[in-house]
């Protein structure tokens, strides 16, 4: 077991994650949530911190070639820490959560399961947790198909045939390689989806917030919601089209 590639996966997840951190913080300070904008900033240096000890630590020169052992061990340490740095904005927001509990979150919106321990009609709960929840459903949707093409049919798993995948799966190509292959030809239709849906969603009457948190939610199957939840989509045609064309391209 080559744990230097494995950690240096998990590294690269890490600052991926920082990086979104940081963007959740300025929607905080837009939002005008000032506290939670702290709380997404301070979370962002943790994680930065240790992805950039992870990065720098166990970097080489060259990219190393990972065997089924480091893609299973990546897969696993990717659904179990990942959403243990995830759930940090979430503590101490005036949600109630424990460690264990912000930590299921995590888990939760990234494996696009959608099950959610905050009480949303119990409390009044900041915008930008919501922002963060979708955020985290809709990359999660799109690793899941990086997960299949790369980790999956590169190992010859789950039924995929590598020779049937029109990605890189020769020798010495590492998964960073063919990750990026799948990022850069699948991420701007993903992404393109998403913004169509979202005009579709904006265009049938919706709020901002809530029709770009439903469109990701939909498109990365995560069903994830803004603050108004799947009430605005009621007796509303084309927002039920929108969805249901999404959740289908999903």
């Amino acid at each position: 077991m080559n744990f230097r590639i494995v950690l240096h996966f998990l590294g690269l997840l890490l600052i991926g994650l920082a990086g979104m951190m940081a963007l959740s913080a300025m929607a905080a300070y837009g939002f005008g949530e000032n506290d939670q904008s702290i709380r997404f900033g301070a979370s962002g240096l943790v994680t930065g911190f240790v992805a950039g000890a992870l990065m720098l630590g166990l970097r080489t020169d060259r990219e190393e070639v990972s065997g089924r052992r480091e893609m299973f061990m990546m897969l696993a340490l990717g659904w179990l820490v990942v959403p243990l740095f995830a759930g940090l904005p979430l503590l101490n927001a005036s949600l109630g959560l424990s460690v264990f509990e912000a930590w299921f979150e995590g888990v939760s919106a990234l494996t696009t399961t959608g099950i959610s321990l905050i009480d949303f009609a119990g409390r009044d709960v900041p915008s930008s947790i919501y922002l963060w929840r979708g955020l985290l459903g809709w990359v999660g949707g799109f690793c899941a198909v990086i997960m299949m093409i790369v980790f999956l049919a590169g190992s010859g798993l789950g039924g995929l045939d590598p020779s049937q995948v029109s990605f890189a799966h020769g020798e010495g190509e590492g998964v960073l390689s063919r990750s990026r292959q799948v990022i850069k030809l699948l991420g701007p239709i993903y992404a393109s989806i998403t913004v169509a849906g979202w005009a579709a969603l904006s265009l049938s009457g919706m709020s901002g917030l809530d029709s770009l948190l439903l469109a990701m939610g939909a498109l990365s199957t995560s069903g994830m919601t803004g603050p108004g939840g799947v009430a605005p989509i009621n007796s509303n045609l084309l927002a039920m089209l929108a969805v249901a064309m999404m959740c289908l391209a999903g």
